[in-house]
């Protein structure tokens, strides 16, 4: 059986990265990710990822684009902080939009 075309079929305006393309029951995939943005160098920070197909189409049932947050911090956030973090998720939901529309 000949090896599958992995040749991507369209591009993602703001993908900042992805995992090699993987063809799971002959059907290729992988996961892209937005850039990684955070509140300095101990708040949280955010990026947005999805699974995306050969065909450029984006996972919107099994495994639908999310935004991911991670905290290294054992304490609260500012009021300062949560209104930065609040424009992140803004931000991060609006990239969202674009990628996967409706």
């Amino acid at each position: 059986m000949a090896e599958p075309d992995l040749t991507p079929r369209a591009f993602v305006k703001g993908v900042w990265g992805s995992t090699e393309w993987e063809c799971n029951d002959g059907v290729a995939s992988r996961i892209v990710y937005g850039q990684q943005r955070g509140i300095g160098n101990d708040g949280p920070t955010l990026r947005v990822s999805a699974v995306q197909y050969l065909d450029g189409r984006f996972d919107v049932v099994a495994d639908p684009a999310s935004i991911l947050v991670c905290s290294v911090r054992d304490r609260g956030l500012t009021a300062a902080h949560a209104r930065v973090l609040a424009a992140l998720l803004t931000h991060a939901a609006d990239e969202l939009d674009r990628w996967v529309p409706g």
